[in-house]
């Protein structure tokens, strides 16, 4: 690999509300900074969370006016000035003007530029958005079609954008996935997984999370498997969709089995990991999931969505993919009650699963596409 780039990180935000992105995006920034300068322009205007990127690394925070549609002049401004120290710039945004300013910039400076569209290109998404496809026609696709290359981190993303019509250099690199548990042992946590009881979920509170669709879910399991409980961990990003499915528990009496317990990060997200017996998502579809990769890194079986990358689970006996089907779900649930919780080699073939994930790997290969 070539020492020799300089590499501008585009991006939204790096706060923990940013969900999966927030964690994958300073994970490579940090794997590229060993051979490359990262330096990143983030449209926040401050986070906490500087503390875990590289040492090596600036971070610049542009201002940006608005909140679901957000335009910074900054962000063009701050990249002319550091104009000469840039050789590339990696676009981690699809959605609002923050590729707008970065692309301008990039015109004008004749700088080449490359995006990670991180689950945000899905087609149903954009056609039937009319806002979306209205950006998405005027914009988006010239943007995606002229950039140097583009970065998925799953085959799904593929194929959505060659569904919408996008001819471009697809470049594969999946996530990496960090130890989420140090010296896991299967022996050390078994019990207190049996006693807990624990079914668990990490992932924003929105609707193409499909929460309702899991609680239904759960109301079925818990019919079979009395005194369990389903633990929905994640930032609140819609609060007309929280009154939902606050609706359901009620409705189905379960505030005793079913805990909305918010934002969780550090120790005490990692306690949820330890606790939990298995993992649900019946999302939409998963562009990654990280949540995933940390729960089979956790030695979980999971029950995932037909729409992700993890879709051959069951191959490996880690769980299964579902669709977005309730009564298939708690079917699944039973089922891994059953036969999957107490299972040692469940327990090490799910941390086996997520070995090949590495943000090393990840850099390698985007560092060798940025030198073509």
């Amino acid at each position: 690999m070539k020492k020799n780039k300089n590499i501008a990180f585009i991006c939204e935000g790096l706060s923990y509300e940013y969900g999966g992105q927030a964690v994958s995006i300073p994970s490579l920034g940090n794997a590229l900074a060993k051979n490359s300068n990262v330096n990143y322009f983030v449209t926040e205007s401050e986070t906490d969370r500087i503390s875990i990127i590289d040492k090596s690394s600036r971070v610049f925070f542009c201002k940006a006016v608005g909140k679901k549609i957000k335009f910074s002049p900054m962000l063009f401004l701050l990249l002319f000035k550091q104009r000469k120290n840039i050789d590339i710039v990696h676009i981690n945004n699809l959605w609002n003007f923050v590729p707008l300013m970065a692309s301008l910039f990039c015109y004008f400076f004749k700088k080449p530029y490359v995006v990670s569209t991180r689950g945000m290109a899905m087609q149903q998404s954009i056609v039937s958005n009319k806002k979306k496809y209205i950006f998405f026609i005027l914009f988006l696709r010239n943007f995606l079609i002229n950039a140097k290359f583009i970065h998925i981190t799953s085959n799904d993303e593929k194929i959505n954008l060659i569904n919408l019509n996008i001819k471009n250099e697809y470049i594969f690199a999946p996530n990496g996935v960090e130890e989420t548990i140090k010296n896991i042992s299967f022996n050390e946590l078994i019990d207190i997984r049996v006693n807990s009881k624990q079914v668990l979920f990490v992932g924003k509170i929105c609707e193409h999370k499909n929460i309702d669709i899991l609680i239904n879910a759960f109301s079925l399991f818990i019919a079979e498997k009395i005194d369990w409980r389903l633990m929905i961990v994640g930032h609140i990003e819609d609060y007309r969709y929280l009154e939902k499915i606050k609706k359901i528990i009620k409705n189905k009496k379960l505030e005793k089995n079913v805990v909305i317990a918010g934002f969780k990060k550090g120790q005490d997200l990692i306690d949820e990991y330890k606790r939990a017996s298995f993992f649900v998502s019946a999302s939409k579809s998963e562009n990654f999931g990280l949540s995933i990769a940390e729960a089979l890194k956790s030695g979980l079986p999971c029950i995932v969505p037909k729409k992700s990358p993890w879709r051959d689970i069951a191959k490996n006996k880690c769980g299964f993919s579902s669709p977005p089907d309730e009564i298939k779900i708690a079917q699944y649930m039973i089922e891994i009650c059953n036969d999957y919780v107490e299972n040692k080699e469940v327990f090490y073939n799910c941390i086996e699963l997520t070995k090949s994930y590495s943000w090393v790997s990840q850099a390698e290969i985007l560092l060798t596409s940025y030198n073509k």
